[in-house]
């Protein structure tokens, strides 16, 4: 399975890096395979998509259960929400296709995470009315060069709090 992911996801990078945008596929909210029908709008789209989808694979890697991706609340957007050894974290990916400008961690502003803070203070009030006790949360960012080859992936843990 962690090889198959691995495969589709380099077929995304040959694939977005040949300007084969339109072959990438949206993917749907809870949806952690990454295949949808939706076709993007944009390249921009589709370079998060590959960012994510690196971002997945590195944690899963690293022993993370993904629960969601792409939680869309009221408030803003997560883009992953995981566990690791009973505690939720809420990870924010930032994609860049070069290293010329501020590294993609750099890019997430004090204004960006007050925006995860609150789409994720409505997450956990769900989870904990369904389970009856808060879990401990993170707030983690990943950022993923794909520049580099293979694209280098950076996260810092408990980025922010």
């Amino acid at each position: 399975m962690a090889q198959m992911l691995g495969m589709k996801i380099l077929q995304r990078i040959r694939l977005w890096l040949a300007g084969g945008n339109k072959a990438f596929k949206k993917r749907r909210a809870g949806n952690t395979t990454g295949v949808g029908k939706q076709e993007y709008s944009s390249p921009h789209q589709a370079k998060g998509d590959v960012g994510e989808d690196l971002a997945v694979a590195y944690l899963r890697g690293e022993g993370f259960d993904i629960i969601d991706r792409n939680v869309r609340l009221p408030v803003g957007e997560i883009d992953i929400v995981a566990q690791h050894e009973g505690e939720i974290h809420f990870v924010e990916v930032k994609t860049r296709t070069t290293s010329f400008f501020a590294h993609a961690i750099e890019s997430v502003t004090p204004a960006k995470q007050r925006r995860v803070k609150k789409a994720a203070a409505w997450f956990l009030a769900g989870l904990t009315e369904s389970t009856g006790r808060e879990p401990s949360c993170h707030f983690d960012v990943i950022g993923v060069d794909l520049s580099s080859h293979p694209p280098q992936i950076d996260c810092i843990r408990d980025a922010f709090e």
